[in-house]
């Protein structure tokens, strides 16, 4: 204070005791500066970071750093380390050749501040000396799976690849150069093995799923087959895939067999002969879908009738028919015929068994039929289905058959 006399005595400031002492409010520091980033000359996967602090620490003493990176430059699934001393850092276990982005923030006692500017390193590829391709997936394993009554093939298999739980991939300039990149999946099915191949499908480009510190995700490797044909036995084989090539293709899975089904519908039915009161057809069995097929139902349809006729042979004149000589839309279908199924050829013994029920599954097989006790110069028409223990085809109907 001062007065005519002049000054007194400035009070006393004591900042341990609190005395004289004002503090500012406290804030998070500011952003940091020049950030730089290179990859490390010797270790692949791994990066250098180097900044300056900012130009303000908000009032408080900075206590670290804040590394965010990211393989997308939206930083999208983004990753985050504490840098607790220094202004420089080495960020490892990072996928080799790959491009990252990297920013870094301040933090103090009241929080994190913004962070800076972003910057872009591509981590150094694998030593080019070698070239060692993927070794040979272990044989796959299949599951047979019915959700909805619709069958699946799950198919799962491990990565053949040596890694660590702490950095992932190991490089080993003996045995593996290349992360594993992707697999082909080769789906093999038909009767009576699957070997025979009725149905195949290759899936490629199947993705090997790796966490951050290039650590397979084996419960990824799972790919599902649909449209499994009914009673067909099927298994898969893997093939692997890096940069240094493609390995040979796994041993095969164990075999599964698909639930069997109704047969195939028949494909058509042939009309090979008329008279005038007959009409022979014959139609290729179809493929049982797994079991055989037992029986085939035939029946047919009266669509246009010629009046006047009886047996095949014209009505006496005292039954004559005021109609005679006219069609007649009738429209009318008959019973069903019941026919066993029938190889073209049969041999003798066992083999000749075994052969049959191969062929009644398979299907081919030519089965003829002679529809008779009809009437001359009229239109029919037949229908044909086939049978197993499971069910009966959809209906196969021939066109209109004119007798002579």
């Amino acid at each position: 204070a001062t007065n005519e006399v002049g000054q007194g005595k400035f009070s006393d400031c004591i900042p341990h005791m609190g005395q004289g002492v004002v503090a500012t409010i406290p804030r998070v520091p500011s952003v940091t500066r020049e950030l730089e980033g290179e990859p490390h000359p010797k270790v692949v996967g791994a990066v250098v970071l180097k900044w300056l602090k900012p130009f303000e620490d908000g009032g408080c003493m900075i206590s670290r750093y804040r590394i965010c990176y990211s393989l997308h430059e939206d930083f999208k699934e983004a990753k985050e380390k504490n840098h607790k001393a220094g202004r420089e850092a080495r960020i490892n276990d990072l996928k080799p050749e790959t491009e990252y982005y990297f920013k870094v923030a301040a933090l103090n006692a009241v929080g994190q501040g913004p962070y800076g500017e972003v910057v872009m390193v591509k981590t150094l590829p694998m030593p080019p000396e070698k070239f060692i391709p993927p070794r040979q997936p272990a044989a796959p394993t299949v599951q047979l799976l019915s959700v909805d009554g619709v069958e699946r093939l799950k198919v799962k298999w491990t990565i053949p690849e040596s890694w660590d739980n702490r950095v992932g991939f190991i490089y080993d300039a003996d045995k593996q150069t290349h992360m594993i990149t992707h697999y082909s999946v080769y789906l093999q099915g038909g009767y009576p093995s699957a070997d025979v191949n009725e149905h195949e499908e290759l899936r490629e480009n199947v993705p090997q799923v790796r966490d951050f510190r290039t650590r397979p995700k084996n419960n990824s490797n799972v790919v599902t087959f649909e449209g499994l044909v009914p009673g067909r036995y099927y298994h898969c084989i893997v093939k692997a895939f890096s940069q240094a090539g493609e390995s040979p293709w796994s041993l095969p899975s164990e075999v599964v067999r698909a639930s069997p089904g109704r047969p195939n519908d028949i494909a058509e039915v042939h009309v090979v002969g008329t008279t005038s009161t007959s009409i022979t057809v014959n139609w290729p069995s179809p493929s049982g879908n797994g079991e055989s097929v037992q029986h085939f139902y035939v029946r047919c349809r009266e669509v246009r009738v010629l009046r006047g006729w009886e047996g095949g042979s014209p009505n006496h004149p005292e039954h004559s028919d005021p109609t005679a000589g006219q069609y007649e839309d009738v429209n009318r279908w008959w019973t069903n015929v019941k026919i066993p199924f029938r190889r073209e050829i049969v041999g003798d013994g066992d083999d000749s068994a075994i052969a049959e029920k191969r062929s009644s599954v398979l299907g081919g097989d030519v089965q003829i039929y002679v529809l008779e006790g009809l009437q001359p110069a009229s239109y029919y028409q037949l229908e044909a289905v086939a049978e197993n223990i499971i069910g009966l085809s959809d209906p196969t109907v021939s066109g209109e058959v004119r007798t002579r």
